[in-house]
């Protein structure tokens, strides 16, 4: 039966390896900043707007618990931030308001040489104007939009002289 036994398991081996390699795709990384970034790509991967937003709820909310890191870790420094960026995209692609000013604020508190780190300078500076725009956003949904202008006062193509005398030569013909 040894022989039945070595065709099995030349069967089953593969079938196994295959179900490890599965399961390892959906397992959990270790680190909070590995699954922030698992959620983020999981968001970025689906098309259900509900689903989109609890991923990027959970991943926003996983990397505010990662550990700070130390301070002459430049490289991992730089990247955090990049993965705050990219986030704060995310959000605002989906109009999250409350998310984006979470991910935009977390950015800007962000210590950064702009000269020596262009990177997370610009993404800074998109930050700020994420920031601005979920401002508006907000002002809008309250009626208030600051964008909108009143519409200008109607002026008369007449001089104002020629307009009174045409307002009162009216009135008098209409009385006559």
């Amino acid at each position: 039966d040894e022989a039945a036994q070595q065709r099995l398991d030349r069967v089953l081996r593969p079938l196994a390896e295959r179900l490890t390699l599965r399961a390892e795709v959906w397992s959990e990384p270790e680190g909070l900043e590995q699954r922030a970034v698992l959620r983020l790509e999981r968001a970025l991967g689906t098309v259900d707007s509900k689903l989109r937003k609890a991923a990027l709820t959970e991943a926003v909310a996983l990397l505010d618990e990662a550990p700070l890191l130390k301070e002459g870790d430049a490289d991992a420094s730089r990247e955090r931030a990049l993965l705050w960026s990219e986030l704060l995209g995310a959000c605002w692609k989906d109009r999250l308001s409350a998310l984006t000013r979470r991910c935009a604020m977390r950015l800007l508190a962000w210590p950064v040489d702009a000269a020596s780190e262009a990177r997370v300078g610009r993404a800074q500076a998109e930050a700020h104007f994420a920031l601005a725009e979920t401002k508006v956003l907000s002002l809008a949904r309250r009626g208030r939009a600051p964008c909108v202008r009143p519409a200008p006062p109607h002026v008369s193509d007449a001089p104002p002289r020629a307009e009174r005398a045409m307002r009162e030569g009216g009135a008098e013909g209409a009385s006559a």
